[in-house]
């Protein structure tokens, strides 16, 4: 056996080792800092939306959203919860209880049944115009004034100044309704004008 030769052998297997412990430390630094950039990245990620619809942008980072993206969400659960007839009136309250918090579902969908009931019985058909929406962020807090008229059988039977109090949670980019008050604007010129 020549000893040269076996310990060229050798010599060489031990770079080729070398060699090869090399390339899996800095594909070991490599994945890791693949890692670590993916979970920066997501941490930092928006979701920028501008479906047909809107005319504004809306954005969508984590928890956080920006005004516009509430308002589009306020129109549509008030288009849902307030513009019906008994044709639609089921498959609007159907849609809302889908952005309804697990809390408040139970609660929310018996009063809707009820109202479903009345609307189909009397054929009603509501209509809500939106005059006004003031959002606070911090409070996730929405107060939206409008008018809303109810007719039954073509006779109108309502017409009134109402506010809708909303309360939300954003959770993962998805808006959750958590609460919702009615309130009805008594103007006062009105009873003014009526007892004369």
């Amino acid at each position: 056996m020549n000893i040269k030769l076996y310990t060229k052998q050798s010599s060489n297997l031990f770079a080729e080792n070398r060699l090869l412990k090399f390339v899996v430390v800095i594909l070991t630094i490599g994945v890791v800092w693949s890692m670590v950039s993916a979970n920066r990245a997501l941490k930092y990620q928006r979701t920028i939306i501008l479906p047909p619809k809107v005319d504004h942008r809306i954005e969508i980072s984590g928890n956080a959203v920006n005004d516009d993206y509430l308002k589009m969400y306020t129109r549509y659960i008030l288009e849902l919860l307030l513009n019906y007839t008994p044709k639609t009136v089921q498959f609007n309250f159907n849609d809302l209880l889908s952005l309804v918090s697990p809390e408040l579902y139970q609660e929310l969908q018996s009063n809707l049944f009820k109202i479903v009931d009345n609307v189909e019985k009397l054929r009603i058909t509501s209509v809500f115009y939106p005059s006004n929406i003031i959002i606070d962020q911090e409070k996730k807090y929405i107060t939206i004034r409008g008018r809303r008229k109810q007719f039954s059988h073509f006779a109108k039977i309502e017409e009134s100044e109402r506010n809708y109090y909303l309360r939300y949670e954003i959770t993962n980019g998805r808006f959750f309704l958590t609460n919702i008050q009615e309130q009805e604007i008594i103007d006062e010129n009105t009873d003014e004008s009526n007892d004369h």
